[in-house]
């Protein structure tokens, strides 16, 4: 089970892991994240990168209404 943060503010992923290209790319897509590299405010993500459930749990996790992820 991958450990699942929330984020408290919107940021650019830069802003999460200092990373290089490689990195990143597989965090975005781990994580769901889109092309422009916004983590928004409430978003879950994992630093689990090699977890092989945490894309489907994290999915899952950010379909949720805000209030609903904890």
């Amino acid at each position: 089970m991958p450990t699942v943060y929330f984020n408290s503010h919107s940021c650019h992923i830069s802003d999460l892991i200092d990373a290089d290209d490689e990195l990143i790319a597989e965090f975005s897509r781990v994580n769901g994240i889109s092309s422009d590299g916004r983590v928004y405010q409430g978003q879950a993500f994992t630093l689990d990168l090699s977890e092989t459930y945490a894309p489907p749990i994290i999915r899952t996790l950010n379909q949720q209404a805000i209030h609903e992820r904890s």
